[in-house]
């Protein structure tokens, strides 16, 4: 389960109004869970960082892989 300031949400996908980009979002955080340890994790991140700059005109992007 993940949650912010504002709550507890089980994902994207079932509680979209609660997780939904909007015009004005300005911060996100997007997590992607890897059963299979982190041996593509760069890869990934790196895919994605290229869909935020395309599609969302990001500018500042922060990148952590977390491990246990």
């Amino acid at each position: 389960m993940f949650g912010d300031s504002k709550g507890k949400f089980v994902s994207p996908t079932s509680d979209s109004e609660g997780v939904k980009i909007r015009e004005q979002t300005q911060r996100l955080s997007m997590n992607i869970i890897s059963f299979s340890g982190p041996g593509k994790m760069k890869e990934h991140l790196g895919n994605l960082e290229g869909y935020l700059i395309r599609f969302a005109e990001a500018k500042e992007i922060e990148k952590k892989i977390i491990t246990p």
